[in-house]
């Protein structure tokens, strides 16, 4: 026959419930309206000392359980809030990307505004090769959607590129950036006395500023003076924004200016773009 284990604590456990017990009945036999014998008084304060020497183990085992009850129940409840702080935080994050796409789609229609001559095809950005990252871009739009090689790419921040190849449903543009030595776009530098032409001719991309070549040495340029296209060779609308004068320096010959322009557009991020389809 299998033999019962008892655990000895609980085993001292219930022995103390038994007296404990014993000792209330006997409290409780004595008990009376009568006045109490010597004796049956110092029974009466043995028992209840006694009983109360002995229940305070047992109400300290209630006591603790009683407190990692309530533990427990914090605990749980701590948990339930990290986990709608979380939800929060992700419902947070979606509005607030949301409010930036808005952002930017209501900036790009303001800049149509400004672009009579053009119709416009809003596009997003497919994929992106991370080998080319600053060369080319894919958009969601092609000849289906009017898309033809050569037009002008632009984002709310400014002008990007050009499309470069075309099929029914996507289209790739090539960036400013891009390494390709005959990505040149006729640009010019706004200042306060005259427009200052040249050609931007390609980027420097450890300091992240397009290049400028081909501006006469006796020209007077000014630092954070605004660059934009001048809608020479068909293809880039004039007065689309290009970026800002960082710094120039006359070349090797010293002769012209080369002139560091830093971007508007911000090229890690690329989402939306417009592809402006001129007027026939």
């Amino acid at each position: 026959m299998k033999k019962i284990k008892v655990n000895p604590r609980y085993l001292i456990l219930s022995i103390l419930i038994i007296i404990v017990v014993i000792l209330s009945f006997i409290s409780y036999a004595i008990k009376s309206g009568r006045q109490l014998s010597p004796v049956e008084s110092l029974i009466k304060d043995t028992v209840l000392t006694t009983q109360k020497i002995l229940m305070a183990p047992v109400n300290f085992v209630s006591n603790s359980f009683k407190e990692y009850q309530e533990k427990q129940d914090v605990y749980k409840k701590y948990k339930e809030l990290q986990k709608k702080e979380s939800l929060f935080d992700l419902q947070e994050a979606k509005l607030k990307e949301q409010q930036t796409q808005i952002e930017k789609l209501n900036e790009l229609l303001t800049l149509e505004k400004t672009l009579s001559d053009y119709t416009y095809q809003h596009a997003q950005t497919l994929n992106r090769n991370l080998n080319y990252w600053n060369n080319e871009i894919s958009i969601d739009k092609g000849t289906s959607n009017g898309i033809e090689v050569d037009m002008a790419v632009i984002t709310n921040q400014g002008l990007i590129g050009k499309v470069v190849s075309v099929s029914t449903f996507t289209s790739r543009v090539r960036l400013l950036t891009s390494s390709d030595i005959h990505n040149k776009v006729s640009v010019k530098i706004k200042t306060d006395k005259e427009d200052i032409y040249g050609i931007l001719s390609s980027y420097d991309k450890e300091n992240n500023v397009l290049i400028i070549e081909g501006i006469s040495s006796n020209k007077i340029i000014e630092k954070d003076s605004v660059v934009v296209t001048t809608g020479m060779g068909s293809i880039f609308p004039s007065g689309v924004l290009v970026g800002k004068v960082e710094s120039y320096e006359l070349d090797n010959f010293g002769l012209a200016y080369i002139v560091k322009v830093t971007p508007t557009v911000d090229y890690d991020d690329i989402t939306h773009v417009t592809v402006l389809k001129r007027l026939k």
